[in-house]
């Protein structure tokens, strides 16, 4: 193959993966090989780090299993809140993989599967967070995760910290940690951000996201297209960063 290291006019850099034909694949059975590159021109290769990979197991049962977010028909479903949530919170920008499959003998068969993924509401009594500046002191300023009335946290961080000149970026900051003030998402209002996978396989699907720290924190649901059907899952997260699940 050739290779460009431009690519319309700006510098690119490619990523190798190699892999193996057969699905699914245990970490313990895990294989050596070897990779041999050969060049017309010098090249530089650094082995990436390690996939962050949490996987977590759980059912759609009796008090659990809510349906999908809004039927075909385009009703909203009442019962949508009852599913497994998931609070994911992220310290930097991170991309992210979310994968939930079916599992076990109790699998059921004509019920696609699907995510949502959405802001989680603020806490009722929000925990402190802290934003780091430049100072000797580091400039360590506490305030809460969202002021009244303001919106998310970037907002409030926009509000509170002057722009550096010339600068869009946002400071540093320390996120509140978790706990038990943590609330669950009831519905999703018709301005509020979200995003959602389809609904078309029984066994699995899958979500595939860039997101920086202040778009978050979020709410993962994993939801089946019908309610009041049981069965068992995992929700495998494999992301860039360290991320913080409950």
């Amino acid at each position: 193959m050739w290779l460009s290291p431009t690519h319309e006019k700006k510098n690119v850099h490619y990523i190798i993966v190699p892999n193996i034909e057969s699905s699914p694949f245990k970490q313990s059975d895990e294989r050596p090989f070897f990779l041999r590159i050969f060049s017309s021109e010098p090249v530089e290769m650094v082995e990436l780090p390690q996939t962050i990979r949490q996987e977590y197991s759980s059912k759609w049962g009796a008090h659990t299993s809510g349906g999908r977010r809004v039927f075909d028909n385009g009703k909203e479903n009442q019962f949508w809140c009852r599913n497994p949530q998931y609070f994911l919170n992220i310290t930097k920008p991170t991309h992210l993989k979310l994968i939930l499959r079916k599992k076990g003998s109790r699998r059921v068969r004509g019920v696609p599967i699907g995510l949502t993924i959405t802001k989680a509401h603020p806490p009722t009594k929000p925990p402190a967070a802290t934003i780091i500046g430049k100072g000797k002191d580091r400039g360590k300023v506490t305030l809460p995760s969202t002021l009244p009335g303001k919106g998310n946290y970037a907002a409030t961080l926009k509000q509170t910290i002057k722009k550096e000149q010339g600068s869009d970026n946002i400071p540093d900051f320390e996120p509140p940690a978790l706990d038990d003030r943590l609330e669950r998402k009831l519905q999703i209002l018709p301005n509020e951000w979200y995003e959602e996978t389809t609904y078309k396989s029984d066994d699995v699907a899958a979500h595939y996201a860039f997101y920086q720290p202040t778009t978050g924190p979020f709410i993962v649901v994993p939801s089946m297209s019908k309610d009041d059907v049981n069965a068992d899952f995992t929700l495998t997260i494999y992301s860039s960063q360290f991320v913080e699940v409950v």
